[in-house]
C-alpha cells in the first residue's frame, strides 16, 4: 500500500530548476535503518527566446557557405531558413540539395 506521506513543490518554475531530484524514504526497524531512493526528472518548458542571432557570413564565389543562427526553448524551438528577394522584398523557398543542418 502506497501513502502519500510529503510532496516537493516548486514554485515559479524556471529553466534553471530542470532537473533531476531524488525523493528518499528511510525508517528504522528493530534498531535497522532502511533506505530506498528513487528519482524524478523536472523540465520546465519555456518559450522561444525573444533573442535570436545570426552571424553574418562572407565567402568567395564557389565556396560553401555556413550560416550559423542561435535560439533557445525548452522544447527547442524548429529552426527554418528562407531567402528575401531583393527586388520585391518576398521570401524565396530554399531548393532542397541545399544541406540544412538541425540546431
Amino acid at each position: 500500500m502506497f501513502q502519500t506521506v510529503g510532496y516537493l513543490v516548486v514554485e515559479g518554475g524556471l529553466h534553471e530548476d530542470s532537473g533531476t531530484f531524488v525523493c528518499q524514504a528511510s525508517h528504522v526497524v528493530k534498531g535497522e535503518n532502511y533506505i530506498v531512493n528513487t528519482t524524478a526528472e523536472l523540465v520546465v518548458a519555456y518559450p522561444t527566446s525573444s533573442r535570436i542571432q545570426c552571424l553574418d557570413s562572407i565567402v568567395p564565389e564557389g565556396k560553401p557557405a555556413t550560416i550559423v543562427c542561435g535560439v533557445s526553448g525548452v522544447p527547442m524551438p524548429t529552426v527554418t531558413y528562407t531567402k528575401i528577394n531583393e527586388t520585391d522584398n518576398t521570401l524565396i523557398e530554399l531548393e532542397s540539395e541545399l544541406e540544412r543542418s538541425p540546431i
